[in-house]
């Protein structure tokens, strides 16, 4: 009887713990966190979905896969803040390559994507801070394409579903594979990228999941400690422009239509930035001064949204976090280079998009009334359509 007693007392146990991580694994694979790139963007292409992965950094190579699917005559290259121009704005093919984290990643993507496929026209993201000494260090990391199975995400999954991350409702959907969408936080929270590369906030900016930057506290903490994205300095690192201006005159040979802009901040973080005693920002104003020399010299295009409410008039409301605007605040920004760009503005319809400015004003997404006063700020949400 002991003997019976010990084995019961070890199998059981045993047995409920390679369930567990069995069920975890066949969770993780229906939701498509195990596929190669190329499979997810050709199933969103279908279903409309986005895809969200909760594991992995696949990015780098979701951009290519969605890229070469496409063969896009238009793109938008750059970071996080090269995220929220959409297909549905252009009358050709787009993809957006957002999601880069520096320089060096932008340039390693274009020399790899535009000898195989050029695009006609690119818009070009330049995040400030890549220009930083800091960054002549920086390397991202990368999961590999596909991704492999661990056992830490095999716990995590579990860990994710004890804490209730991972609501116990949503494990049969993800295993009869029901939704539209592809990876955990896709399946979980409707948000990620979608076929085209563009990105879809939603639990986020409706309240039903907890937002990472109220009153732009976050934000406003890292301008304070000397974030990598607020580092401060007189001149931009001549390593880092290097990089940059032989990817632009690289462009420039293959006859791609060049169009650089600096991303807006919400207007109180810009605000807090201009408070800082002079010349914390300077290498700011160093790389406007080397970027229009640049523009005048080979026939780029170059607009400045770093004063979101200067420039396009989108105010906090529009941001969904400190350095990130929504798709008012994007369509702005399209629309204001698009009635001063010859090229861009054939592919554009300009009248549509003022439509969407004056229908969605004060928001950041399309979601309408679903959109909440996710920042705390006091913005009125029930405009929307």
């Amino acid at each position: 009887m002991k003997v019976y007693r010990f084995y019961l007392g070890f199998i059981v146990p045993l047995a409920l713990f390679l369930s567990a991580f069995s069920l975890s694994g066949l969770i993780l694979t229906q939701a498509g966190e195990y596929l190669p790139m190329k499979e997810v963007v050709r199933k969103l292409e279908k279903t409309g979905g986005v895809f969200g992965s909760g594991l992995h950094s696949q990015a780098f190579w979701y951009k290519q896969a969605t890229y070469r699917h496409f063969k896009p005559e238009i793109t938008l290259l750059g970071s996080s803040r090269a995220l929220l121009m959409r297909q549905e704005q252009f009358n050709a093919p787009f993809v957006s390559l957002g999601m880069m984290r520096s320089i060096d990643e932008e340039a390693e993507l274009a020399y790899s994507l535009f000898d195989e496929h050029a695009p006609k026209l690119l818009m070009f993201d330049m995040d400030y801070w890549w220009f930083h000494e800091r960054f002549e260090t920086f390397r991202p990391k990368r999961t590999d394409d596909p991704a492999e199975v661990s056992l830490y995400e095999l716990f995590k999954t579990i860990k994710w579903t004890i804490s209730g991350k991972l609501p116990l409702g949503k494990i049969p959907h993800i295993i009869s594979v029901k939704s539209p969408h592809l990876g955990m936080m896709g399946i979980i929270k409707g948000e990620g990228f979608d076929a085209h590369g563009s990105f879809w906030y939603h639990s986020s900016l409706t309240g039903d999941a907890e937002h990472k930057d109220p009153r732009f506290s976050a934000t406003l903490a890292k301008l304070h400690s000397d974030d990598m994205a607020f580092a401060r300095g007189p001149d931009i690192s001549e390593k880092q422009w290097k990089t940059f201006e032989d990817l632009m005159l690289w462009l420039k040979a293959k006859d791609i239509k060049v169009i650089l802009f600096i991303p807006p901040l919400a207007p109180t973080v810009f605000q807090a930035m201009e408070a800082e005693p002079p010349g914390s920002f300077a290498y700011i104003d160093a790389l406007r001064v080397r970027t229009k020399k640049l523009v005048a010299a080979h026939g780029f295009s170059f607009f400045d949204f770093h004063d979101s409410m200067g420039t396009i008039g989108s105010d906090n409301c529009e941001f969904v976090d400190g350095i990130h605007g929504g798709i008012v605040t994007y369509t702005r920004m399209l629309l204001h280079m698009a009635e001063r760009h010859a090229n861009l503005r054939a592919y554009t319809d300009v009248n549509a998009m003022r439509q969407e400015i004056s229908t969605h004003k004060g928001h950041a997404s399309l979601l309408g009334s679903k959109e909440t006063d996710f920042l705390k700020i006091g913005c009125l949400k029930d405009k929307g359509q």
